[in-house]
């Protein structure tokens, strides 16, 4: 800082020596470039604590966005499970009925001639078999 003020002092006080003594226009001078100097510290400190502001409100809201996407991807994932479970029952129960379909059918075709008539008695036991599994 004081580097500064003497750049810029130093050719003043040489052009102004004597009238810069004795109307203290250097001290003026002086005074001016520290009061300048103080102003633009004070100026970019304000501006600094304005971003530094803005960077804290961002970070909140990305923190707070992160929470919400935590929770929104756990209740997705919780969804797609019970999802998931309810197909893998579907799909055991499509399994059990298509066993038994082919269990009624194979008895069908294994069922010897003597079997048919107008009311075949495979047909009656057919019946009765899909009765009681209802």
């Amino acid at each position: 800082m004081f580097g500064i003020l003497k750049l810029i002092t130093g050719p003043v006080a040489s052009l102004f020596s004597r009238a810069a003594n004795r109307f203290g226009m250097l001290s003026v001078l002086i005074v001016a470039a520290g009061v300048a100097f103080v102003w633009l510290a004070v100026d970019q400190i304000r501006d600094m604590s304005d971003d530094l502001d803005a960077a804290r409100t961002r970070a909140n809201q990305a923190e707070q966005s992160l929470v919400d996407t935590r929770a929104t991807l756990e209740a997705e994932r919780e969804t797609h499970a019970a999802e998931m479970e309810a197909l893998r029952d579907e799909r055991n129960a499509e399994q059990a009925r298509a066993a038994n379909a082919r269990e009624v059918l194979n008895k069908i075709r294994n069922a010897p001639a003597e079997d048919d008539a107008p009311v075949a008695p495979v047909m009656r036991d057919t019946l009765d078999a899909l009765r009681s599994r209802q």
